[in-house]
């Protein structure tokens, strides 16, 4: 299966933010901005489970919150995924949340963030809002 390098990854993930970034405005658009880059930052150094791939990140100025969307690359994950109950996937689709260290928790500040786990061919697997702390 083909594999994305990790340094190929982290400069799609920034790249994609900081264009999201150029369409806001403003002082709160600034804070997504800086939120939406730590965030990818993060995940470049800490990438989630084994297999899955971060996306994009997907900012969303009104609800303050960014949304992760994370690629569950291996087709026996999908499977298993796919057979859990509703808590089950809410639950699985945490491990795909970031580590909250206090410097990312300092950038993210009030921005909440939340995971969306697809298949290779986008489809939606399970979204969970990621733990603060």
């Amino acid at each position: 299966m083909f594999q994305t390098h990790p340094l190929t990854t982290l400069r799609s993930v920034i790249a994609i933010a900081a264009l999201i970034g150029l369409n806001a405005c403003g002082n709160s658009a600034t804070d997504m901005d800086n939120a939406a880059t730590a965030l990818a930052e993060h995940y470049a150094t800490n990438p989630p489970e084994s297999g899955w791939t971060v996306e994009s990140i997907i900012q969303d100025n009104k609800g303050a919150k960014l949304d992760a969307l994370v690629v569950v690359n291996s087709e026996e994950d999908v499977l298993r995924i796919k057979m859990l109950s509703r808590m089950e996937q809410f639950t699985i689709a945490k491990l795909a949340c970031p580590k909250m260290t206090p410097a990312l928790q300092d950038a993210l500040g009030k921005v909440r963030v939340w995971v969306h786990l697809q298949t290779p061919a986008k489809e939606q697997l399970t979204s969970s809002i990621c733990p603060e702390q």
